[in-house]
C-alpha cells in the first residue's frame, strides 16, 4: 500500500486541506472523488477517517469524521481510501 504524509499544519477546524503534489497524485493517479472516505494513520498512533467534501484543481478538502487513538507506529503515516458503494 502506498504511504503518504499529511502535514499537521494542513488540519484546521476539523478539516484537512491537501494541495500539490499530493493533490495531483490523489486526484489523477488514484482518482479520488468527492464523497469518498480517506483514512490516514499518523506516526503518533492516531487513525483519522476523512470524507472528501471538495475537490478542484487547486485543493482537496476533507472533513474529519473520526479520530481513533492507537499505539505509536515506527513507520511513516499512510493514507488509504474507500470508494462509496
Amino acid at each position: 500500500m502506498p504511504v503518504f504524509f499529511i502535514q499537521s499544519n494542513k488540519i484546521f477546524n476539523n478539516t484537512v486541506t491537501i494541495d500539490n503534489p499530493l493533490l495531483f497524485h490523489l486526484s489523477k493517479s488514484l482518482r479520488i472523488r468527492e464523497g469518498e472516505k480517506i483514512g490516514s494513520e499518523t506516526s503518533t498512533g492516531f487513525e483519522i477517517m476523512l470524507q472528501v467534501t471538495h475537490l478542484d484543481s487547486k485543493s482537496l478538502q476533507a472533513s474529519i469524521l473520526e479520530t481513533i487513538a492507537g499505539t505509536p507506529q515506527l513507520h511513516r503515516p499512510q493514507l488509504y481510501w474507500h470508494r462509496p458503494s
